[in-house]
């Protein structure tokens, strides 16, 4: 019984090591595949990745507001959401920014746009420093409805691999707000 015992011991510490390297040598050919890529190479590895902004927070006038909440009001308040990508390895195909809304439904369209300035963070933020968008990624019509994940699919081949802004704007509806990052009850934003 004991000599059973121990085959099956070394038997099953024998298949882990397997699957040890098994992992490793596919992790390293993904690798190998990404390095060596190029565009005249039809092959190519696709990864997802999703990204939590590194600041984000909402213009109000003059001030800024980093809160549990990130508000967008037509002419009166504009969110600013930074992302810093600089860790993909290739090219974005593409791209989607969630969003989950709380403590205040609203409804309207919400426009998206880049910035390229990154001179700002979540307790800096003023009308001194916030960024313009420039380019507009793309954009979301609807009513939004308490505890509700948003999504907007965004222009991809406008986003590199690079720290930039994004800027929010309301328009046309009544004001609402989605969960920040630091919220403790809903998911903060995501790329």
């Amino acid at each position: 019984m004991t000599l059973l015992f121990l085959i099956l011991l070394w038997f099953n510490l024998s298949c882990s090591k397997d699957s040890d390297l098994f992992n490793e040598v596919v992790s390293e050919n993904i690798e190998n595949n990404i390095e060596n890529a190029t565009e005249e190479s039809p092959d190519f590895v696709t990864l997802t990745k999703t990204f939590e902004p590194i600041h984000d927070a909402y213009l109000q006038g003059n001030q800024g507001y980093n809160v549990n909440i990130v508000r967008l009001e037509e002419e009166n308040r504009t969110s600013y959401l930074m992302f810093d990508l600089s860790s993909l390895p290739g090219n974005v195909v593409d791209a989607t920014l969630n969003f989950t809304i709380d403590s205040d439904q609203g409804n309207g369209t919400v426009n998206v746009h880049k910035a390229y300035d990154t001179d700002w963070s979540e307790s800096t933020l003023s009308s001194n420093n916030a960024p313009s968008g420039s380019t507009l990624l793309g954009s979301i019509g609807k009513t939004f409805a308490l505890d509700s994940d948003e999504s907007v699919r965004l222009d991809a081949s406008s986003i590199t691999p690079e720290a930039f802004t994004l800027v929010m704007t309301h328009a046309e509806g009544n004001d609402f707000a989605f969960a920040s990052k630091e919220n403790p009850n809903n998911k903060g934003p995501k790329l």
